[in-house]
């Protein structure tokens, strides 16, 4: 007998192991494919099966279908690890647990009701935390599954299987899934060799943060009420005692202080769902989304096991909020990686001349490809903003309000951290100050200096989307032909820091590091009037058009023309004395102001020009 619920009778072989009971997998094993490996040997694919060890990270929504699929699968030797309980509000998705199960640890409860459902399928849990196990624990696996909802636990596994492998111990490989509402993604890390989880942070949109002025000083929010309660005011009552996020009265705690602080400011909305919501940053999920992740990721553990198929190489993408939609590519390692990377030089990053230490910070959290929520940073002779604890936060606090060229030496290494004590194991960054004139394009080669490629999310597009428009507020009547919402975008990431933005293969937009984002001439071209211009005069086209720079009395004398007030560093098109279209994209270096007073040296950097390789360059289908 079997039911909903697991009951003695479930436990008995007899019931769940029939003759014939592993015939449709039997099919694929016992003979040779089209698509089999070399290596493939008829009947042993069993025997294989039986004993890999394979470790499941997770037993949540995603987990709780992969630990079904891989023991119907035939895998008999799982492990499963998860640090929580079970919840009332798990039980509409996370199919293997039950009323009566509430409070009892996931790892556990799912461990034993699969073995109950599977005869021959050994499940060892674990419950506590992925950073309670050491290397030599993970080393024992051949296959490792995360099906986690935490982009900071994916980091540490991902790093921490990197590592194994590159000591030289056996390469295990890292199947990943990860779901959010109707989307999501599974892949395949081959540590050392494939790309790995931290070079592509830069396509997770950017995590939900606030300036700590902002939640400190001035809070506009019921979020910043919450993030105010969590983050500064938590550790000031509680200065030993971590905020336990999973602790229903901590989540009480941090509700209370949360909407005295909102009535202090007048602030309405601030409720128990939304502090869960800001305090755990809880994922949506949907248990169709879930069963098709987990299909994937088993599919590929299944092939990795058996050699049966090739596996994925390397990353597929599912949307199901607009239709159905899925997209395999192969994601490149990043050079400058700091978890795969065998290079050791620091990432350089450029910043403005005058930003304070918090405008850095700030910039930290929004770069994509950092991932930070509470940065803490350190040279190697002082600390400069420490997160934890307490009183190292308020001792390093003025800090903030300090320029950072005037802590930080120009090419000198910030060591970055999470919370708490920066992390030296981590790769640096090189302070490098802001230099914003982009020379690549005068040698540029779209075949030899592309790194990758990758579609972008519809959240990040969405971002991106907001960003031109707030550098560029006349694109808006036609931003929706500039940037449609529903044609996919592409970012093609390029040597020196150079980001393309395409659509239907065509270059729209281009970037330099995490800088503004630049037309391209023929953007410009078909949209003249959504752009700040300016004029040069005949004189000055052949220079311009040979690289080089503008000149202050190229744009002040008779045949130049500046109407518009601009700043330094706005973008602007550069027109010429008779000619229609622009010949160039540049950027101001002098505002309009200084330009008519100094008439004299450079007034604008030449970005990209008629005729350059950028112009030049074609993207084929």
């Amino acid at each position: 007998m079997q039911t909903d619920t697991p009951v003695s009778e479930d436990a008995s072989n007899s019931n769940l192991d029939w003759p014939g009971r592993w015939d449709h997998i039997n099919k694929l094993l016992n003979r040779r494919g089209a698509f089999c490996d070399e290596s493939f040997i008829p009947g042993a694919g069993k025997d294989n099966l039986d004993n890999c060890k394979i470790l499941v990270i997770g037993a949540g929504g995603l987990g709780c279908e992969i630990l079904k699929n891989l023991a119907v699968s035939g895998f008999k030797n799982i492990h499963v690890i998860d640090m929580d309980t079970i919840d009332i509000s798990n039980l509409n998705r996370q199919f293997l647990f039950r009323h009566v199960d509430v409070g009892r640890p996931k790892a556990i409860v799912a461990a034993e009701f699969v073995m109950k459902r599977v005869a021959g399928v050994n499940v060892t849990p674990f419950y506590g935390k992925i950073q309670d196990k050491d290397a030599e624990y993970y080393s024992q696996f051949q296959i490792v599954i995360c099906g986690l909802d935490s982009v900071e636990a994916r980091r540490w596994m991902n790093a921490t299987i990197v590592e194994i492998s590159a000591e030289g111990q056996e390469i295990i490989p890292l199947i990943d899934g990860g779901t959010e509402g109707f989307k999501g993604q599974a892949r395949v890390i081959i540590p050392t060799v494939s790309s790995c989880y931290e070079c592509s942070l830069d396509m997770l949109s950017k995590p939900t943060t606030f300036p700590i002025c902002t939640i400190a000083n001035t809070p506009r929010l019921p979020e910043h009420c919450i993030e105010w309660a969590s983050v500064l005011e938590w550790t000031k009552v509680f200065p030993e005692q971590k905020l336990d996020t999973d602790e229903p009265q901590h989540i009480q705690w941090v509700l209370e202080a949360a909407s005295a602080r909102a009535k202090e400011f007048n602030i309405t909305g601030v409720t128990y769902t939304l502090t869960q919501g800001v305090v755990k940053n809880i994922i949506p999920a949907i248990a169709s989304t879930n069963a098709i992740i987990a299909a994937a990721c088993c599919n590929e553990a299944f092939k990795l096991a058996t050699t049966t198929a090739p596996y994925l190489n390397n990353y597929m993408m599912y949307t199901g909020n607009e239709g159905i939609y899925t997209y395999t590519f192969e994601h490149q390692k990043k050079p400058e990686c700091p978890v795969c990377s065998e290079e050791s030089n620091p990432v350089k990053v450029e910043v403005k001349k005058d930003w304070t230490l918090e405008e850095f910070i700030d910039w930290l959290k929004e770069k994509p490809d950092a991932q930070l929520k509470k940065p803490s940073l350190a040279t190697a002779s002082k600390k400069l903003y420490l997160q934890a604890p307490p009183f190292l936060e308020k001792a390093t606090r003025p800090n903030l309000e300090k320029k950072l060229k005037d802590m930080v030496e120009e090419n000198e290494e910030i060591i970055y951290g999470e919370n708490s004590a920066p992390d030296h194991e981590r790769k640096p960054f090189s302070f490098l100050l802001f230099g914003a004139k982009i020379s690549m394009f005068k040698k540029f080669n779209y075949k030899e200096d592309v790194a990758n490629q990758s579609q972008v999310k519809s959240s990040v597009q969405r971002n991106i989307r907001t960003k031109v428009l707030e550098q560029y507020k006349q694109l808006e009547p036609v931003i929706d032909e500039v940037l449609p919402k529903k044609t996919p975008l592409v970012l093609v990431k390029c040597h020196e820091h150079i980001n393309l933005l395409t659509m239907n293969n065509e270059i729209v937009f281009f970037q330099h590091f995490d800088g503004p984002y630049y037309p391209t001439l023929r953007l410009l071209h078909k949209y003249p009037d959504s752009f700040p211009k300016v004029q040069v005069d005949r004189g000055a086209i052949k220079f311009i058009l040979s690289g080089a720079n503008i000149m202050c009395p190229g744009l002040t004398s008779k045949g130049g023309r500046m109407e518009e007030e601009l700043s330094a560093g706005t973008i602007v098109g550069v027109f010429a004395e008779g000619k229609e279209h622009a010949i160039a994209i540049g950027l101001m270096k002098l505002s309009t102001q200084d330009i008519k007073q100094k008439n004299k040296g450079i007034g604008i950097d030449n970005i990209h020009y008629l005729n350059d390789p950028l112009w030049k360059t074609v993207i084929e289908v």
